[in-house]
């Protein structure tokens, strides 16, 4: 940057005229606009005297910059007191005006006619008079083209007065137009929300209790849902027929003993709203109840369904081998709607009214004996394969042709969701039968008790990686094992298998517990890589005030002294089983006095949602704390299920649990003498 430096001593009104002259020879030569020329000069003769006004001698500082290479920069002024090292504190800031073209040198030294600088000022008045002149042509011209603007405004109003008819009739089409996709977006929307809501759950009878919620009274005034018998996919459907006019729908009143199809069990009224009919009503049902009977009983808190949900599986059910394929009392049988009846036939939807429905994509039919007033929809339930069908009695005279697409659509939904839901049940209940049927059954060992107690998850598919296990080494001494795979579902029930036939055979070797967890992550890293396992083993020797102990990335084990003091055994376990590097467990050996008691578990037992690992473990020791002696030798069973009531009040389970409880008995008198002799 380049800058020219000059100071003019301002002391008179000559010296101050001379000043804005030379300033007006440089602006001019530095050719700045004659407008902007004027207003810098303007500012200038202000500033000049008001620093007259306040007396003495002043110094007018200029200072010519150029900002750019192609020689373009700006002018500064300003004023301060003769002497003074900067601006007078009362003084406007630095005067600046842009530069056109570069200045060679300010020139201020040189003397300045004031006739000269007085007809430079004419002639700046000259060239302002002259733009302003301009400015009123051109305001002129404005007010023209306004007239004429307002005349053709005044036109326009006519104009526009003729087409408010016909913009009315397009805003009342507009209307309806708005309307009608107003109630589609509401539709899909409902269509969006419950299908969100029937397929959150994987329980049948959540599903179906949810779609009546979510249709009536709204979209229909009864839901009723006809599910076909797993073993027999709608091969009697046409037994419940209301209507006559075919051999096949009175066959099916003829079964029941009579042609009373109107004074059947499912006369209209009987079931409105009701989705709890959708077991089958042919025999064999729908095999989905006896859950709380094969996973953990009255020792399982809640159910395979969510808080407040009924399950589905009849008592009937084949998982009973004990009890017959049907109950002692024969189900009560209802009647199905002729429409029904076809609509399990042929797969398509059926619309049974005293009027043609005309609905898209749907057959008409005479309007139903079961509801003579209001018209009926059936809808196939299929996926896969077809389900059962679902009847819906309109809510006012007449199913919507919009609202009949959107339902057909939701019925194939909850077809689908209730398919996902009964092979999601087959699978469970697969994996839990392979996992129970590898649990040990405990032994008896002489000074010690034993309790075990396995509960399955009751949400989600997290069954088959829990095991525990006890039995006997060659020398006598009692191995008591808890493990835990990661993953869930069967091929964790079966790595869970592998894992234990390998520790029993790893057993027979008399290996210590580290020893065999060492040979355990060595397997499991090279028969299942990329599945891990936690596990502890406690070895307890007949005699032995104490118990050995190693543990491979497994929740801490809890001990109670024959005291009552309750201490966690929280030494650094080693690492998960299968974690790809070698590892050697080491063993670590415990005090157990006889009286004592040691829990082994898996975190299922102690971890929550919303509570760390450490609060489940200490809530576990202050239940155990609270056991005495007498309790837990007199009925060890009844002490473990006292030990976990407090731990699962809830009904609801995200993982599986296994406990298994040590218990070293305290010997009677008769003992300790024979043992003193």
């Amino acid at each position: 940057m380049t800058t020219t430096s000059d100071v003019w001593r301002i002391a008179s009104l000559a010296d101050a005229a001379r000043a804005r002259a030379a300033v007006d020879r440089l602006t001019a030569d530095g050719d700045l606009p004659t407008l902007e020329r004027a207003r810098f000069l303007t500012s200038l003769t202000a500033r000049l005297r008001r620093c007259l006004g306040q007396g003495g001698a002043w110094e007018l500082r200029l200072r010519a910059r150029r900002t750019t290479a192609v020689g373009d920069g700006h002018l500064e002024v300003s004023l301060r007191p003769a002497g003074a090292a900067g601006p007078a504190p009362d003084d406007g800031p630095t005067l600046t005006c842009p530069l056109p073209r570069q200045l060679v040198r300010s020139n201020l030294g040189d003397d300045i006619a004031l006739p000269e600088a007085l007809l430079r000022a004419d002639e700046n008045t000259a060239a302002v008079l002259t733009l302003l002149d301009d400015r009123e042509r051109l305001v002129t011209l404005h007010r023209e083209e306004l007239h004429q603007t307002n005349q053709g405004v005044l036109a326009l109003h006519s104009d526009l007065e003729a087409a408010a008819l016909a913009q009315r009739e397009l805003l009342r089409a507009e209307r309806t137009a708005r309307a009608e996709a107003e109630r589609a977006r509401r539709l899909l929307t409902f269509l969006g929300d419950a299908s969100a809501a029937i397929t959150v759950s994987l329980s049948r009878a959540a599903i179906l209790r949810r779609l009546s919620d979510l249709l009536v009274p709204k979209y229909a005034e009864d839901v009723d849902v006809w599910i076909f018998d797993d073993e027999n996919e709608g091969g009697d459907e046409d037994e419940g027929s209301d209507e006559p006019g075919g051999d096949d729908e009175r066959g099916g009143d003829d079964e029941r003993g009579g042609d009373d199809e109107r004074g059947g069990d499912d006369e209209p009224g009987e079931n409105e709203g009701s989705h709890e009919n959708t077991g089958s009503d042919e025999p064999g049902g729908d095999d989905r109840r006896g859950e709380d009977n094969r996973r953990g009983g009255d020792d399982e808190p809640g159910g395979d369904d969510e808080p407040g949900e009924y399950s589905e599986r009849p008592p009937h059910s084949p998982r009973h081998p004990n009890r017959p394929n049907r109950p002692h009392n024969p189900p009560r049988l209802r009647q199905h709607s002729a429409a029904a009846v076809l609509a399990a036939r042929t797969g398509r939807p059926q619309h049974a009214a005293a009027h043609p429905g005309e609905l898209p994509g749907i057959g008409d039919l005479p309007p139903s004996v079961l509801s003579p007033e209001r018209p009926l929809l059936a809808i196939p339930l299929g996926a896969r394969r077809l389900l059962g069908v679902l009847t819906l009695t309109a809510p006012g005279p007449r199913f919507d042709a919009d609202t009949s697409v959107m339902l057909v659509e939701l019925a194939r939904r909850v077809g689908i969701a209730l398919d996902n839901a009964r092979r999601y049940e087959q699978y469970r209940d697969t994996a839990e039968t392979l996992q129970r049927a590898q649990l040990t059954e405990l032994p008896t060992p002489s000074g010690m008790g034993l309790a075990a107690r396995y509960l399955p998850a009751t949400r989600g598919l997290n069954i088959g990686g829990d095991w525990y296990d006890a039995f006997f080494q060659p020398d006598g001494s009692l191995l008591a094992v808890i493990g835990d795979v990661t993953g869930h579902g069967l091929r964790a029930a079966v790595v869970m298998g592998q894992l234990r036939t390998a520790l029993r055979a790893y057993a027979v070797e008399d290996d210590s517990p580290g020893d065999m967890l060492t040979r355990l992550h060595r397997m499991l890293g090279h028969l299942q890589p990329e599945l891990y396992a936690t596990a502890m083993i406690a070895r307890f020797r007949p005699g032995e005030p104490e118990v050995v102990w190693a543990s491979a990335g497994h929740p801490p084990a809890v001990v109670r002294g024959a005291d009552g003091t309750v201490r966690v055994l929280d030494a650094k376990p080693g690492v998960m089983l299968g974690i790809p590097l070698p590892y050697t467990y080491t063993d670590h050996v415990t005090e157990l006095p006889p009286g004592s008691s040691l829990v082994l578990y898996t975190d299922g037992l102690v971890e929550r949602r919303a509570q760390g690992l450490d609060d489940g473990i200490e809530r576990l020791a202050h239940a155990l704390g609270t056991l005495s002696t007498p309790e837990l030798e007199q009925d060890l069973d009844a002490a473990a299920d006292a030990l976990l009531k407090p731990l699962l009040h809830d009904s609801e389970r995200d993982d599986d649990v296994c406990v298994l409880l040590c218990h070293t008995m305290t010997p009677t008198e008769q003992e300790r003498e024979g043992h003193a002799n």
